[in-house]
């Protein structure tokens, strides 16, 4: 018996050390919309915030990490589409000297990321304006050509407070060919006022810029442009603000892309409230003005928050002329309809 107890132990502890520094993590989000009609039909589907399919299950994320001072990994999965598949990232990352790090694999990076994410981004994102958010001011690296990039990040902090990166693809292409669809972005925190920072899109041939405020306490600001270097291209011009104050935490955005003097314009309020005991609710309506339609889409939601998850109950509304913009929107449009409305049941969780 006390073979069998030490064998054990023995195991249990070549275990322990041999998984030492090994972290699992975990976040995912579902909205299932029993009921939502297109002016003809009503029907019923289920899948993340921002995919539609109607066989799309919701986004059921665990990521497996682990790290040295130098060394470290991290492997992204998720169950979206009902099946077990690669995630976001998966990389091997190594920094030889304190200020040079290389991250190896199918990489992306968010230290200089500008977002301007609340309310319907969050929820059901039915229509191009509900869909602003991430990304909104400065892109993450790796968002060259697609959310990821398959190849190498390289990050070196010279001076406290800078930045520099660059993302490069690693497809068999020529090396010339692959510094061209480069993405190389530069920033600078200074201390006590904001971050500003710049990069080039390679694979967009576009000059991005932006500056996020840290100087007001309870004042988020950013804003930044996307310059494309060809012509005919369109310029954006996007700012988002948040700004909390006793129980209520208040949003507004407004995206300006011009192509040839002519103005795509999207303008949006919001309001999260929180009643304490995990009880929350928001508010959010946006406006969109482009070749001279004009559409409408808001939300109106609520929330029960856990220590690592929430469930939410909401009802979301959007105008034809937005809702058809881009093919994966045109579900909630049937025929003639001009608009289109959904309610959408929210359940997340963080681990």
């Amino acid at each position: 018996m006390k073979k069998i107890v030490g064998t054990i132990a023995a195991i249990a502890l070549a275990a322990s050390s041999a998984f030492a520094g090994v972290g699992i993590g975990g976040w995912g989000r579902g909205i299932w919309a029993p009921v939502a009609g297109n002016g003809t039909d009503v029907i019923g589907f289920s899948g993340p915030s921002w995919a539609w399919d109607f066989v799309q299950g919701p986004r059921v994320g665990i990521s497996i990490h682990a790290e040295s001072e130098n060394v470290g990994f991290n492997i992204d999965m998720n169950g979206d589409k009902n099946g077990i598949g690669a995630g976001d990232t998966q990389f091997i990352w190594v920094k030889p000297w304190s200020f040079l790090e290389l991250q190896v694999g199918k990489v992306q990076d968010n230290t200089l990321r500008g977002d301007g994410c609340f309310g319907a981004f969050n929820w059901l994102r039915n229509s191009k304006m509900a869909g602003m958010g991430e990304d909104l001011t400065f892109t993450r690296l790796g968002n060259g050509e697609a959310s990821q990039v398959m190849g190498a990040i390289v990050k070196v902090t010279p001076v406290d407070g800078l930045l520099i990166e660059a993302a490069l693809k690693a497809d068999g292409s020529k090396v010339e060919d692959i510094f061209k669809v480069g993405q190389y972005a530069a920033g600078y925190d200074i201390a006590g006022v904001g971050l500003i920072r710049a990069q080039y899109i390679g694979a967009t041939k576009t000059v991005n810029a932006a500056f996020d405020l840290k100087a007001v306490d309870g004042l988020a600001l950013s804003v930044g442009a996307f310059i494309p270097t060809e012509s005919g291209k369109t310029m954006d011009i996007n700012a988002y603000a948040a700004y909390g104050f006793g129980m209520v935490k208040a949003h507004a955005l407004v995206a300006v892309g011009i192509t040839d003097s002519k103005a795509d314009i999207t303008a949006g309020v919001g309001a999260d409230f929180d009643f304490g005991n995990g009880i929350g609710a928001t508010a959010d309506v946006r406006f969109n003005t482009a070749n001279d339609a004009n559409s409408i889409s808001f939300l109106a939601g609520v929330t029960k928050g856990f220590s690592n998850g929430l469930i939410g109950l909401g009802f979301q509304g959007v105008t034809q002329s937005e809702a058809g913009a881009a093919g994966k929107y045109d579900f909630l449009i049937d025929g003639d309809s001009t608009f289109a409305w959904q309610i959408p049941v929210r359940v997340e969780y963080w681990f």
